[in-house]
């Protein structure tokens, strides 16, 4: 085989270097002191409901509140990660907190409209966003639906952009995935 034929490696530039930081510094200040405050009401009812479900519990034992969670897909996520890393506040928080590490990085999919330094703040700014810090540590979907639009807007831009209908597909699971 020659030199000619063998794929491009990927390489490590500068600018992924800086996103590469970017995304662990968004995701140590969602993930430090993340269950050091007791769930609030809302936060622990839609944990306890994953709680019940996971270890087989009656979910309409609570009589004063549904059994309807407020979020498929954090009651789903919530789920999972309880039934990987065990029952906690930090547990209850860790699926926002991960997309709220993940929407950081969501100003790639518009690099090409608004060139790499723009698309470098804009994640930099995210990624300290009071308001982003705190929605990303409630254990609410906020962060989910967040991230789940930035997706859909992302992938629709791709799709303009290149024509290539898995975009679309992409686009159409975000939306499924915020609603």
């Amino acid at each position: 085989m020659s030199r000619d034929t063998l794929p491009e490696t990927p390489r490590l530039t500068v600018e992924t270097g800086l996103y590469l930081l970017i995304a662990l510094l968004a995701l140590a200040v969602r993930l430090y002191g993340l269950g050091a405050q007791p769930l609030s009401d809302a936060e622990a009812h839609d944990a306890l409901l994953a709680f019940r479900f996971l270890h087989g519990g009656d979910l309409i034992a609570d009589v004063q509140t549904p059994p309807v969670p407020h979020s498929p897909l954090l009651f789903t996520l919530t789920s999972f990660s309880f039934l990987m890393f065990g029952a906690s506040d930090t547990i209850a928080r860790l699926a926002p907190a991960l997309a709220g590490t993940a929407l950081v990085l969501t100003p790639v999919y518009f690099r090409r409209a608004l060139g790499p330094a723009a698309s470098l703040l804009m994640s930099g700014l995210l990624a300290i966003s009071p308001t982003l810090i705190a929605a990303s540590r409630a254990a609410d979907a906020v962060m989910l639906v967040a991230l789940a639009g930035m997706a859909a807007i992302g992938s629709l831009v791709a799709y303009a952009e290149s024509g290539d209908r898995r975009h679309l597909v992409v686009a159409a699971v975000a939306v499924g995935a915020g609603l």
